[in-house]
């Protein structure tokens, strides 16, 4: 990569349930003069791929069961919300200083499942992750290439804390057209040193830089194209980037 440019893509308003994502996407490429290349990378933010799947859910509709209650007591969450959560896991890993720790259906372990309030269309709902990002990358991959007549890859992003340092960063939850990791094992360095370790996560990282110009509030850009990035087509999903339960490095006590 000699240069990396991003271009958020706006004026795609509020999403519903039923709406045609890659339509809307494709318009807002073309009302911005952007014209895809093979090569380049689109990162979607999830929550626009949930809404449009009816993954949008009025708390007042979720009747809580017992689990969800005690969980809710212990943490100060809403009943309703913490039900939600739990169907959304497979494990609830940790509960402690107001977050549910959990390992998703989808396979990440995350706060909350995924689960998420923030630019739902009231107080009252929450949205749930997409059924299936790979596929949702896979499918809006493909209408890009079918109206544009390039490959382009597709990143669908959220945002995870991180259990050693502040703040949320972007990160990959789907992926089709590119490789999401980048292994330099086996590779010299510098100074002719063979690499044993280093395996790179540049889903997440283009995902993360994106989510610079997506911003987390009221900001509107639900997708930005990513052009220079060059990477080898690849049709794959994002399995490579899930670490299993086995592997994982810091382990707190299950509940």
């Amino acid at each position: 990569m000699e240069y990396l440019g991003f271009y958020p893509l706006l004026g795609i308003g509020e999403i519903c349930k039923g709406d045609d994502v890659a339509g809307q996407l494709i318009d807002a490429l073309e009302r911005g003069g952007h014209q895809p290349q093979t090569g380049d990378v689109l990162v979607v933010v999830h929550k626009i791929i949930s809404k449009a799947e009816g993954r949008q859910v009025p708390l007042s509709d979720v009747t809580p069961g017992e689990r969800a209650q005690e969980l809710a007591s212990a943490t100060g969450k809403h009943p309703a919300l913490v039900q939600l959560v739990l169907e959304e896991s497979e494990e609830v890993i940790a509960a402690q200083r107001g977050i549910l720790m959990c390992r998703s259906r989808l396979g990440w372990t995350s706060a909350n499942a995924g689960v998420d309030q923030s630019n739902a269309v009231d107080t009252d709902h929450a949205i749930l992750p997409p059924l299936d990002p790979d596929a949702s990358a896979r499918e809006i991959s493909r209408r890009l290439e079918a109206h544009f007549g390039c490959k382009v890859a597709v990143l669908i992003s959220d945002t995870h804390g991180r259990p050693l340092r502040e703040g949320i960063v972007g990160v990959a939850i789907g992926c089709w057209g590119i490789d999401p990791m980048r292994s330099y094992m086996g590779k010299p360095d510098r100074t002719n040193r063979i690499m044993s370790s280093s395996v790179e996560a540049i889903a997440d990282e283009l995902a993360s830089a994106a989510s610079l110009l997506c911003g987390q509030g009221a900001e509107g850009i639900p997708a930005v194209l990513v052009k220079g990035c060059r990477l080898p087509w690849k049709e794959c999903g994002i399995q490579s980037l899930k670490r299993s339960p086995e592997r994982e490095i810091f382990s707190p006590k299950k509940i």
